[in-house]
């Protein structure tokens, strides 16, 4: 796929290292290795390439006024110290959410390999209790900017094996959405689909909808409050959309929109 369509992407265990593994998996100088060798094949450019032994795999792209960066949950993570992502990793992040937000209010969307809300039933995910002081901190930091440098926030993720959508409670009276695809093609571990409730709002079986999603934003309206985010999800073999959802910004938010 990479041959023929730009591709950049962020590593979860099996990538990294093996089942569930972190950081404590391999030693400072394989991980380094490890990061070395990924950006030969895919075209991520770190967040501070003078900062990799400290961001990892980080990465941020930008798109016109939208700013998609994709944080290494791996490089860092030591699960029994309650560390995800890293004070490192998340000081960059808001740093340069903050100085290219100050030029103008930007989209931000935060990708990494495995589940951003608060629920737990995925074993891995930033939901678990032990990541609670980092977690609830990072999100603080991200909702007392919406509305100033971030005009709207978005989370994409991967990895459990089914496709769902969440809206994240951030504190502060503030929610983004997290769009969830996994996975790509038929494989072990397909799942029906779950209950609605807390913050999932949508969820489709994976054992009879694979494939992939995509996600449009436009910034084109003249107001900021117009702006608007379109996720579509569609099946491997038919390329058939089979689900659509529309949001639009209100006061630095994503929320949810029909068109009438």
């Amino acid at each position: 796929m990479a041959k023929v369509v730009p591709s950049c992407g962020i590593w979860d265990d099996h990538d990294f290292a093996g089942n569930d593994k972190d950081s404590k998996a391999i030693d400072r100088k394989l991980r380094m290795q490890a990061v070395r060798t990924w950006l030969q094949y895919l075209g991520n450019q770190p967040i501070s390439p003078e900062e990799i032994g400290k961001t990892g795999l980080t990465t941020r792209i930008s798109y016109g006024l939208v700013d998609i960066y994709l944080l290494d949950g791996r490089f860092n993570r030591d699960k029994a110290r309650g560390v995800y992502f890293g004070n490192e990793t998340i000081g960059k992040v808001l740093d340069t959410i903050d100085k290219r937000g100050a030029v103008a209010p930007r989209v931000v969307i935060l990708g990494t390999g495995i589940s951003w809300n608060h629920h737990a039933e995925d074993g891995e995910g930033y939901g678990q209790s032990i990541y609670d002081d980092e977690r609830e901190r990072l999100y603080r930091e991200l909702a007392i900017r919406m509305g100033g440098t971030i005009n709207g926030l978005l989370f994409i993720s991967g990895d459990t094996h089914i496709n769902e959508i969440y809206h994240i409670d951030l504190g502060e009276g503030r929610m983004a959405p997290e769009l969830v695809s996994s996975p790509l093609t038929l494989n072990t571990g397909l799942r029906r689909s779950r209950d609605i409730k807390r913050e999932r709002v949508a969820s489709f079986s994976s054992k009879e909808k694979r494939g992939f999603a995509t996600l449009t934003i436009d910034t084109l309206k003249e107001s900021r409050d117009n702006w608007t985010a379109t996720v579509c999800y569609f099946q491997e073999a038919a390329v058939a959309q089979y689900e659509k959802r529309s949001y639009i910004i209100l006061n630095g938010q994503f929320m949810p929109f029909t068109r009438m």
